[in-house]
């Protein structure tokens, strides 16, 4: 927090965003955040999306030394389009086209993901 000295000496302190107000739940506070910064929603999608994306490929490396993108890629997509339609219950919370934009990429991993297994592969 930022401080100066106002008229007569005393200390004033000044925020540096408004805190929002917690009294009405969980959703009130969600939709305060994203009225003041709009690009919330989108980034927590990404960052759920990329987290599973990074962290699956990393552990099934890890693991059996292969990394199977198009599987993460999906799961990755579902978990964040899961998290949206969650959010789209809320008024406010999330923009249609967000979650729209969501859900196509997560139709356009699976047929990816579908394309990518050969005939043999189970």
């Amino acid at each position: 927090m930022f401080t100066s000295l106002g008229l007569g000496g005393t200390l004033i302190k000044m925020s540096l965003y408004n805190l929002p107000n917690a009294t009405g739940g969980l959703d009130d506070i969600l939709v305060q955040v994203v009225t003041e910064i709009p690009s919330f929603m989108v980034m927590t999608t990404l960052f759920i999306y990329m987290f599973v994306f990074i962290v699956g490929m990393g552990l099934q490396t890890k693991r059996t030394g292969l990394a199977d993108a198009p599987l993460w890629s999906t799961l990755g997509f579902i978990s964040a389009s899961f998290l949206n339609l969650i959010f789209s219950l809320g008024t406010g919370i999330i923009d249609p086209v967000v979650l729209g934009i969501t859900i196509a990429f997560t139709m356009f991993s699976a047929l990816w993901l579908f394309l990518d297994r050969g005939r043999n592969e189970k």
